[in-house]
Protein backbone atom coordinates (compact mmCIF):
# COMPACT_ATOMS: atom_id res chain seq x y z
CA UNK A 1 0.00 0.00 0.00
CA UNK A 2 1.12 3.55 -1.14
CA UNK A 3 2.71 5.48 1.96
CA UNK A 4 2.49 8.93 -0.18
CA UNK A 5 0.15 11.17 1.46
CA UNK A 6 1.03 14.30 -0.56
CA UNK A 7 -2.06 16.19 -1.59
CA UNK A 8 -3.27 15.47 -4.94
CA UNK A 9 -3.82 19.20 -7.28
CA UNK A 10 -7.68 19.96 -5.59
CA UNK A 11 -7.99 23.61 -6.91
CA UNK A 12 -11.89 23.96 -6.21
CA UNK A 13 -13.63 27.41 -8.06
CA UNK A 14 -15.91 27.53 -5.47
CA UNK A 15 -15.72 31.32 -5.33
CA UNK A 16 -17.65 31.54 -8.52
CA UNK A 17 -20.37 30.03 -6.95
CA UNK A 18 -22.46 32.48 -4.70
CA UNK A 19 -25.04 29.84 -3.75
CA UNK A 20 -22.04 27.68 -1.50
CA UNK A 21 -19.98 31.12 -0.30
CA UNK A 22 -20.57 30.64 3.37
CA UNK A 23 -23.08 27.99 2.98
CA UNK A 24 -24.68 26.74 6.22
CA UNK A 25 -24.86 23.19 6.16
CA UNK A 26 -27.72 21.09 6.81
CA UNK A 27 -27.37 17.15 8.14
CA UNK A 28 -29.08 14.36 6.60
CA UNK A 29 -30.97 12.17 9.07
CA UNK A 30 -34.37 10.61 8.07
CA UNK A 31 -33.69 10.22 3.95
CA UNK A 32 -34.29 6.70 3.43
CA UNK A 33 -31.41 4.12 3.77
CA UNK A 34 -29.53 2.60 0.80
CA UNK A 35 -31.24 -1.11 2.82
CA UNK A 36 -34.64 0.99 2.27
CA UNK A 37 -34.27 1.59 -0.97
CA UNK A 38 -33.54 -1.75 -2.55
CA UNK A 39 -36.14 -3.12 -0.02
CA UNK A 40 -38.69 -1.06 -1.64
CA UNK A 41 -37.73 -0.80 -4.86
CA UNK A 42 -35.83 -4.62 -5.44
CA UNK A 43 -36.79 -6.99 -3.14
CA UNK A 44 -40.63 -7.12 -4.73
CA UNK A 45 -39.31 -8.42 -7.89
CA UNK A 46 -38.26 -11.60 -7.09
CA UNK A 47 -35.32 -11.23 -5.64
CA UNK A 48 -34.70 -12.34 -1.92
CA UNK A 49 -31.69 -11.23 0.32
CA UNK A 50 -31.02 -15.23 0.71
CA UNK A 51 -27.46 -15.49 -0.47
CA UNK A 52 -24.34 -13.69 -0.06
CA UNK A 53 -21.47 -15.20 -2.11
CA UNK A 54 -23.12 -18.14 -0.88
CA UNK A 55 -23.53 -15.94 2.33
CA UNK A 56 -24.15 -14.92 5.20
CA UNK A 57 -20.73 -12.88 4.19
CA UNK A 58 -18.85 -12.52 7.46
CA UNK A 59 -15.08 -10.96 7.18
CA UNK A 60 -13.05 -11.98 7.58
CA UNK A 61 -13.54 -15.97 6.65
CA UNK A 62 -15.52 -14.99 3.39
CA UNK A 63 -13.46 -12.83 2.04
CA UNK A 64 -10.32 -15.75 2.01
CA UNK A 65 -12.69 -19.03 1.33
CA UNK A 66 -15.23 -19.63 -1.59
CA UNK A 67 -17.53 -21.52 -0.06
CA UNK A 68 -19.32 -22.99 -3.14
CA UNK A 69 -15.81 -25.43 -3.80
CA UNK A 70 -13.85 -24.96 -0.10
CA UNK A 71 -11.12 -23.20 -2.31
CA UNK A 72 -8.66 -20.26 -1.14
CA UNK A 73 -9.79 -17.15 -2.53
CA UNK A 74 -7.16 -15.25 -4.64
CA UNK A 75 -6.75 -11.70 -6.40
CA UNK A 76 -10.32 -10.17 -4.64
CA UNK A 77 -10.26 -7.24 -2.45
CA UNK A 78 -13.15 -6.60 -0.26
CA UNK A 79 -14.33 -3.50 1.42
CA UNK A 80 -17.41 -1.55 2.95
CA UNK A 81 -19.55 1.49 2.53
CA UNK A 82 -20.70 3.64 5.27
CA UNK A 83 -23.03 6.39 6.32
CA UNK A 84 -24.74 8.10 9.34
CA UNK A 85 -27.01 4.95 9.21
CA UNK A 86 -23.32 2.96 10.91
CA UNK A 87 -22.95 3.39 15.10
CA UNK A 88 -20.81 6.03 16.02
CA UNK A 89 -18.55 3.44 17.28
CA UNK A 90 -17.50 1.46 14.19
CA UNK A 91 -14.14 1.11 14.25
CA UNK A 92 -11.82 1.53 11.33
CA UNK A 93 -8.79 0.68 13.53
CA UNK A 94 -9.74 -3.48 13.33
CA UNK A 95 -10.53 -3.42 9.52
CA UNK A 96 -7.69 -4.77 8.43
CA UNK A 97 -7.85 -7.54 10.55
CA UNK A 98 -11.08 -8.33 9.01
CA UNK A 99 -9.76 -8.24 5.87
CA UNK A 100 -11.55 -4.95 4.72
CA UNK A 101 -9.15 -3.00 2.31
CA UNK A 102 -11.22 -0.28 1.76
CA UNK A 103 -14.37 1.96 2.96
CA UNK A 104 -16.67 4.42 1.37
CA UNK A 105 -18.37 7.18 3.36
CA UNK A 106 -21.28 9.17 2.38
CA UNK A 107 -20.26 12.45 2.19
CA UNK A 108 -23.18 14.66 0.61
CA UNK A 109 -26.40 14.69 -1.09
CA UNK A 110 -28.03 17.15 -3.53
CA UNK A 111 -26.90 21.12 -2.25
CA UNK A 112 -25.36 21.87 1.24
CA UNK A 113 -26.53 18.72 2.72
CA UNK A 114 -23.97 16.42 4.23
CA UNK A 115 -23.73 13.26 6.11
CA UNK A 116 -23.80 13.73 9.53
CA UNK A 117 -20.94 11.60 10.34
CA UNK A 118 -19.13 12.11 7.16
CA UNK A 119 -16.17 14.72 9.09
CA UNK A 120 -15.88 11.65 12.13
CA UNK A 121 -15.19 9.01 9.90
CA UNK A 122 -12.60 10.72 6.78
CA UNK A 123 -10.91 11.74 9.70
CA UNK A 124 -10.56 8.51 11.78
CA UNK A 125 -9.29 6.58 8.69
CA UNK A 126 -6.78 9.13 7.90
CA UNK A 127 -5.42 9.13 10.93
CA UNK A 128 -5.08 5.69 10.92
CA UNK A 129 -1.08 4.24 11.54
CA UNK A 130 0.07 2.10 8.96
CA UNK A 131 -0.04 -0.88 9.64
CA UNK A 132 -3.86 -0.15 10.21
CA UNK A 133 -4.29 1.41 7.16
CA UNK A 134 -7.34 0.95 4.53
CA UNK A 135 -8.11 3.04 1.93
CA UNK A 136 -11.10 5.71 2.17
CA UNK A 137 -13.20 7.32 -0.30
CA UNK A 138 -16.18 9.88 -0.06
CA UNK A 139 -19.43 9.27 -2.29
CA UNK A 140 -21.92 11.93 -3.37
CA UNK A 141 -25.60 10.58 -3.89
CA UNK A 142 -26.77 12.69 -7.00
CA UNK A 143 -30.41 14.43 -6.49
CA UNK A 144 -33.00 14.70 -9.38
CA UNK A 145 -34.17 18.26 -8.22
CA UNK A 146 -30.55 20.70 -7.75
CA UNK A 147 -28.49 21.05 -10.37
CA UNK A 148 -25.78 18.63 -11.01
CA UNK A 149 -22.38 20.90 -11.06
CA UNK A 150 -23.82 22.49 -7.55
CA UNK A 151 -24.19 19.20 -6.03
CA UNK A 152 -20.55 18.42 -7.12
CA UNK A 153 -19.32 21.89 -5.66
CA UNK A 154 -20.76 21.05 -2.70
CA UNK A 155 -19.32 17.61 -2.37
CA UNK A 156 -16.34 19.19 -3.37
CA UNK A 157 -16.98 21.73 -0.37
CA UNK A 158 -17.33 19.55 2.29
CA UNK A 159 -14.27 17.00 1.35
CA UNK A 160 -12.16 20.10 1.03
CA UNK A 161 -13.15 20.87 4.80
CA UNK A 162 -12.01 17.89 5.73
CA UNK A 163 -8.90 17.69 4.85
CA UNK A 164 -9.29 17.22 0.89
CA UNK A 165 -8.50 14.45 -1.11
CA UNK A 166 -5.28 12.27 -1.09
CA UNK A 167 -2.88 10.96 -3.28
CA UNK A 168 -3.67 7.57 -1.86
CA UNK A 169 -7.26 7.96 -1.43
CA UNK A 170 -10.11 6.35 -3.59
CA UNK A 171 -11.33 8.11 -6.28
CA UNK A 172 -14.99 10.29 -5.76
CA UNK A 173 -18.03 8.49 -6.04
CA UNK A 174 -21.23 9.64 -7.49
CA UNK A 175 -24.25 7.38 -6.32
CA UNK A 176 -26.96 7.27 -8.97
CA UNK A 177 -30.17 5.35 -7.84
CA UNK A 178 -33.81 6.16 -6.64
CA UNK A 179 -34.02 9.40 -4.84
CA UNK A 180 -37.40 9.14 -2.54
CA UNK A 181 -38.56 12.01 -0.97
CA UNK A 182 -39.67 10.40 1.89
CA UNK A 183 -40.07 6.37 2.53
CA UNK A 184 -42.06 4.62 0.21
CA UNK A 185 -42.67 7.27 -2.01
CA UNK A 186 -41.90 7.49 -5.93
CA UNK A 187 -38.84 7.76 -7.43
CA UNK A 188 -38.63 11.36 -8.23
CA UNK A 189 -36.26 10.58 -11.63
CA UNK A 190 -39.09 9.57 -12.53
CA UNK A 191 -39.81 13.15 -14.13
CA UNK A 192 -36.90 13.44 -16.00
CA UNK A 193 -35.97 11.71 -19.42
CA UNK A 194 -33.67 9.39 -19.99
CA UNK A 195 -31.35 11.85 -21.83
CA UNK A 196 -31.95 14.45 -18.86
CA UNK A 197 -30.91 11.94 -16.16
CA UNK A 198 -27.40 11.02 -18.23
CA UNK A 199 -26.73 14.67 -18.56
CA UNK A 200 -27.09 15.14 -14.81
CA UNK A 201 -24.89 12.61 -14.59
CA UNK A 202 -22.07 13.67 -17.08
CA UNK A 203 -22.16 16.85 -15.64
CA UNK A 204 -21.34 16.16 -12.32
CA UNK A 205 -18.63 13.60 -13.32
CA UNK A 206 -17.24 16.30 -15.48
CA UNK A 207 -16.99 18.77 -12.76
CA UNK A 208 -15.08 16.56 -10.14
CA UNK A 209 -12.86 15.41 -12.32
CA UNK A 210 -11.81 18.42 -13.70
CA UNK A 211 -10.91 19.85 -10.09
CA UNK A 212 -9.87 16.64 -8.84
CA UNK A 213 -8.00 15.31 -11.77
CA UNK A 214 -9.10 11.67 -10.37
CA UNK A 215 -10.97 9.76 -13.31
CA UNK A 216 -14.84 9.24 -10.70
CA UNK A 217 -17.03 6.31 -9.89
CA UNK A 218 -20.67 5.68 -10.57
CA UNK A 219 -22.28 3.44 -8.69
CA UNK A 220 -25.89 2.60 -9.57
CA UNK A 221 -27.86 -0.57 -10.28
CA UNK A 222 -29.27 -2.62 -13.19
CA UNK A 223 -32.94 -2.65 -11.31
CA UNK A 224 -32.46 0.90 -11.49
CA UNK A 225 -31.97 1.65 -15.06
CA UNK A 226 -34.81 -0.75 -16.27
CA UNK A 227 -37.30 0.70 -14.07
CA UNK A 228 -36.05 4.52 -15.00
CA UNK A 229 -36.77 2.58 -19.25
CA UNK A 230 -32.92 4.00 -19.53
CA UNK A 231 -31.83 2.17 -22.99
CA UNK A 232 -29.12 -0.16 -21.96
CA UNK A 233 -26.62 0.50 -24.95
CA UNK A 234 -26.91 4.42 -23.55
CA UNK A 235 -24.64 2.92 -20.33
CA UNK A 236 -21.95 3.47 -22.88
CA UNK A 237 -21.55 7.31 -21.82
CA UNK A 238 -19.61 6.25 -18.86
CA UNK A 239 -16.67 4.11 -20.67
CA UNK A 240 -14.81 7.26 -19.39
CA UNK A 241 -15.41 6.59 -16.12
CA UNK A 242 -15.98 3.75 -13.49
CA UNK A 243 -18.40 1.52 -12.80
CA UNK A 244 -19.53 0.13 -8.98
CA UNK A 245 -22.54 -2.27 -9.50
CA UNK A 246 -24.84 -2.86 -6.73
CA UNK A 247 -27.08 -5.97 -7.39
CA UNK A 248 -27.33 -8.37 -4.39
CA UNK A 249 -29.96 -11.14 -6.90
CA UNK A 250 -29.27 -14.38 -5.77
CA UNK A 251 -28.49 -15.84 -9.29
CA UNK A 252 -25.75 -13.07 -9.44
CA UNK A 253 -24.15 -14.06 -5.79
CA UNK A 254 -24.35 -18.13 -6.50
CA UNK A 255 -21.93 -16.83 -10.12
CA UNK A 256 -19.97 -14.34 -8.58
CA UNK A 257 -20.60 -11.82 -11.59
CA UNK A 258 -23.39 -9.59 -11.29
CA UNK A 259 -25.46 -7.94 -13.87
CA UNK A 260 -24.68 -4.51 -15.33
CA UNK A 261 -26.58 -2.15 -17.57
CA UNK A 262 -25.26 -3.47 -21.76
CA UNK A 263 -23.35 -6.30 -19.66
CA UNK A 264 -20.91 -3.34 -19.67
CA UNK A 265 -17.36 -3.71 -17.36
CA UNK A 266 -17.52 -2.81 -13.96
CA UNK A 267 -14.58 -1.98 -11.43
CA UNK A 268 -16.63 -2.48 -8.06
CA UNK A 269 -19.68 -5.23 -6.91
CA UNK A 270 -21.71 -4.06 -3.91
CA UNK A 271 -23.32 -7.65 -3.39
CA UNK A 272 -24.79 -7.42 0.31
CA UNK A 273 -25.92 -4.94 2.72
CA UNK A 274 -26.04 -7.96 5.19
CA UNK A 275 -22.55 -8.54 5.81
CA UNK A 276 -21.15 -8.54 9.42
CA UNK A 277 -17.78 -8.29 10.68
CA UNK A 278 -16.53 -11.26 13.00
CA UNK A 279 -15.68 -9.13 16.09
CA UNK A 280 -15.22 -5.51 16.69
CA UNK A 281 -19.15 -4.07 15.44
CA UNK A 282 -22.15 -6.35 15.66
CA UNK A 283 -24.23 -3.89 13.19
CA UNK A 284 -25.02 -4.85 9.01
CA UNK A 285 -22.38 -3.73 6.58
CA UNK A 286 -22.52 -3.51 2.50
CA UNK A 287 -20.01 -5.08 1.67
CA UNK A 288 -18.12 -4.70 -1.80
CA UNK A 289 -15.86 -7.02 -3.78
CA UNK A 290 -12.99 -5.61 -6.67
CA UNK A 291 -11.64 -8.94 -8.59
CA UNK A 292 -7.97 -8.37 -9.45
CA UNK A 293 -4.38 -8.19 -7.44
CA UNK A 294 -3.28 -5.00 -5.74
CA UNK A 295 -1.20 -3.57 -8.65
CA UNK A 296 -5.02 -3.58 -10.48
CA UNK A 297 -6.73 -2.12 -7.86
CA UNK A 298 -4.47 0.60 -7.62
CA UNK A 299 -4.12 1.33 -11.35
CA UNK A 300 -8.15 1.37 -11.61
CA UNK A 301 -8.48 3.31 -8.86
CA UNK A 302 -5.18 5.63 -9.57
CA UNK A 303 -3.98 5.78 -6.24
CA UNK A 304 -0.39 6.59 -5.75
Amino acid sequence: MSKRVGLIAFILVLASSSSLCGQEWKTLEDEPSRKELFAQFVAPKNQPETLALLGPFIFPTDTTTDKTNNTTRTDVIFGIDVSHYESADIRFDIMRDQNVRFVYAKATQGVGYRDGRFAQFWTALGALPPEKKVYRGAYHFLSSSDDPVAQADSFLKLVSENGGLKSDDLPPVLDLEWDIATKNGPDRWQSKSPDAILNAVLAWLSRVKDQTHRVPVVYTARAWWRARKIPEEKFAVLKDYRVWIADYSSSSRALETPGVPNNGAFNLWQFSETAKLSTGYGGALDANVFFGDDLKFLNDFQIK
